[in-house]
């Protein structure tokens, strides 16, 4: 519950600095993280930053295979973008507590978001996933 209030609270900060367009998406985004959350103890990773008792970033993510935890998959970050570093934070922390044979982090889509783009670069990845674009008729 704490996690989804810190989540609402943020879609709702994110609301006063983005197109409408983007309101279902946020919408969309926060059922999705209530379903996510749901298999917390059951292999759902997840990591918090609290700042003075409240989260302030959150991280939500798995291991791609059952039977290995070479690759995690990071489905959710949220962090507060008014603290300088913190998305650096929360990422650097979640990955300091992965087992050692834990070898890739797949950080998923950038959702052709330039400033998120940049920021995945920024982590030097080993590779890149091509892009598609398809238009149904």
């Amino acid at each position: 519950p704490e996690i989804m209030a810190y989540i609402r609270s943020k879609n709702e900060y994110k609301l006063g600095e983005t197109p409408k367009e983007w309101k279902e998406i946020l919408e969309l985004e926060t059922i999705a993280i209530e379903e996510l959350l749901k298999f917390v103890g059951r292999g759902l990773l997840t990591g918090i930053i609290r700042i003075d008792g409240r989260i302030e970033a959150v991280t939500l993510g798995e291991f791609a295979k059952t039977n290995s935890k070479e690759t995690v998959l990071v489905h959710v970050e949220k962090a507060d973008d008014r603290v300088r570093g913190l998305y650096q934070a929360i990422n650097n922390e979640f990955c300091k507590r992965l087992p050692a044979e834990t070898v890739y982090v797949n950080r998923e889509e950038d959702m052709g978001m330039e400033n998120l783009r940049q920021t995945k670069l920024s982590y030097k990845p080993v590779k890149m996933g091509e892009k598609y674009t398809a238009t149904f008729k």
